[in-house]
């Protein structure tokens, strides 16, 4: 149930000198979709229940103040000038009150559609004469008195490692440690220079729209199958991590099932793995680097049967693991180049939409290195964090 919904503006207003922000190219590159992610809080810490309309008034108030160190997200997104517009025109705020406890939801996380109520809904269709709203919150009260806490944020002005650098910051700023806040860094284009994207446009046929449903699936590895994963992999690579022994498993599969029914022997299967760039580029990207600051390691493999025994796996995962190394200074270099990356890229793009039929692609992403359990409002870290896919 739906009890308020608004909007919520920075506490001061933003210097005239900061009200434009250029897109870096890696931002007017990223695609115009929402990622969003829930903090779900139980409500053994001071009865939260009895205390909703102190909640309330304290995160609203902690949301406009942070606001003011991140600008751009109370702003609006201007795809066409590939700019965003620092207008102080606010955030989407939501507040619901749910009549179900939090246990029963994560003992019952396995349906997307349902998930997806405790966050603002997949805004790609979000816009005003004036652009793309940029973040939107929903915070939801559960009759048992736990929160819980969705962000929807645009790909087009962040990435994971911002959206959690946001949300620990408003969190600092709602249990009264602002003083710990690091400043954020919003200068992409010193990096990053903007292009005419207009040079680099595709001359393939766009693919048809799908009519197929999109299918979310959730699949739990606990730790003796991860274990397990890591010493197969361990026979023919170095200390293989958990991210490396389930997405190499993850492709293998796919490619597995793929092969037993597909008839083109000429297909090619690639594997792309997102990188966080800060700190392999030379220098390191500042502290606080707010925006999109992602290369794509890849891999491809033709449509030769795979090794069947146990070699094939490991030397799977050997692949990505010296793909994901080579996202190095070297490529943080030429992707500072955005002209000359871009070309390489449409070359891709071309390739991708000429020949679509003959290619299984797969994307990789991870959120074990961000610190999301350690967003804590001042009643106690999150119970579980989730991710919904948009």
């Amino acid at each position: 149930m739906v009890l308020s919904k608004g909007i919520i503006k920075p506490s001061s207003s933003t210097p005239p000198h900061l009200q434009n922000l250029n897109l870096s190219f890696i931002d007017q590159t990223a695609p115009p979709s929402y990622f969003r992610l829930i903090f779900f809080y139980e409500s053994s810490h001071d009865h939260l229940l009895s205390r909703r309309p102190e909640l309330s008034t304290k995160l609203k108030h902690s949301l406009s103040d942070v606001l003011t160190q991140f600008h751009p997200l109370a702003g609006r997104i201007i795809i066409e000038n590939s700019c965003v517009d620092c207008n102080d025109a606010g955030v989407e705020y939501i507040e619901t009150q749910v009549h179900t406890s939090i246990s029963q939801v994560i003992e019952n996380p396995n349906n997307a559609e349902d998930m997806g109520n405790y966050a603002p809904m997949d805004t790609v269709g979000w816009s005003s004469t004036k652009g793309l709203v940029p973040l939107a919150i929903q915070v939801n009260f559960f009759d048992c008195g736990g929160i819980a806490i969705g962000v929807s944020i645009s790909h087009k002005i962040a990435d994971a490692e911002s959206l959690v650098s946001f949300m620990t910051a408003w969190a600092a700023k709602c249990r009264g440690e602002a003083e710990i806040i690091p400043r954020s860094c919003f200068d992409l284009t010193s990096r990053f220079p903007p292009v005419d994207l207009s040079l680099f446009a595709s001359k393939a046929q766009a693919p048809p729209e799908t009519t197929k449903k999109i299918v979310t699936k959730r699949f739990v590895f606990d730790h003796e199958k991860i274990k397990a994963l890591k010493e197969q992999a361990d026979s023919q690579i170095k200390n293989p991590s958990k991210v490396e022994s389930v997405v190499g498993f993850i492709w293998r599969s796919s490619m597995a099932t793929l092969q037993n029914y597909e008839t083109d022997k000429n297909k090619l299967y690639i594997a792309l793995q997102a990188v966080n760039l800060r700190k392999r580029a030379s220098p390191p990207l500042p502290e606080g680097y707010f925006g999109n600051a992602i290369g794509q390691a890849m891999v491809i493999l033709s449509d030769e049967k795979q090794e069947e025994d146990e070699k094939g796996y490991p030397l799977l995962i050997a692949k990505m693991r010296k793909a994901v190394r080579e996202v190095d200074s070297d490529y943080v270099k030429n992707m500072e180049n955005g002209e000359e990356y871009l070309k390489q890229s449409s070359q891709l793009e071309d390739l991708w939409l000429n020949e679509r039929n003959s290619l299984d692609v797969c994307m990789f992403s991870s959120w074990c290195r961000f610190p999301v359990y350690e967003v804590d409002y001042g009643w106690g870290k999150p119970l579980w964090v989730y991710d919904l896919i948009s």
